[in-house]
């Protein structure tokens, strides 16, 4: 059996996505409506609700597409605890006003089904707080959208 490669997408990726005319990029839209429906990109529902207080236009777009956003199981639940241990990572998220931090979320789904991580957070400033750098220490894949669509060797 062949196991299927499967992505969770952080906020700031999918307003990203967002710069990319649906007009004009049909078949990247296409594409990325196809992994949600196939379940192969899905995304958390902290991640929706993060939409709602960033960017509420992007929200309202993926609101017919919703069924991408999950709600983290048992084995993900059990993962949050390896988390524990990212000092920085964690002082960062009690920072975060409203509780709406999706960031360990993510990357529980990367522990527990080997999921990529897709974040447009570097290692540029501060990068003991950021997704990439818990990813790298926990050896979860993870990328940007670009690098995400040239994996996918999508071109246009």
């Amino acid at each position: 059996m062949i196991k299927l490669e499967c992505f969770v997408i952080d906020a700031n990726s999918l307003i990203e996505m967002d710069r990319f005319n649906k007009n004009v990029f049909k078949s990247l839209w296409n594409n990325i409506y196809e992994m949600c429906d196939n379940k192969t990109l899905f995304s958390v529902k902290e991640v929706y609700k993060e939409l709602g207080k960033v960017d509420d236009r992007v929200k309202k777009e993926w609101e017919d597409k919703n069924h991408i956003f999950v709600e983290p199981g048992e084995k993900e639940q059990d993962s949050l605890k390896q988390l524990e241990s990212f000092e920085k990572f964690q002082e960062y998220g009690a920072k975060i006003t409203n509780n709406l931090w999706a960031d360990p979320y993510l990357i529980a789904y990367g522990l527990t089904i080997n999921a990529i991580v897709i974040t447009q957070e570097s290692l540029k400033y501060k990068p003991e707080r950021k997704i990439p750098y818990v990813c790298k220490e926990l050896d979860v894949d993870c990328m940007n959208f670009d690098e995400f669509m040239e994996y996918q060797n999508w071109q246009w």
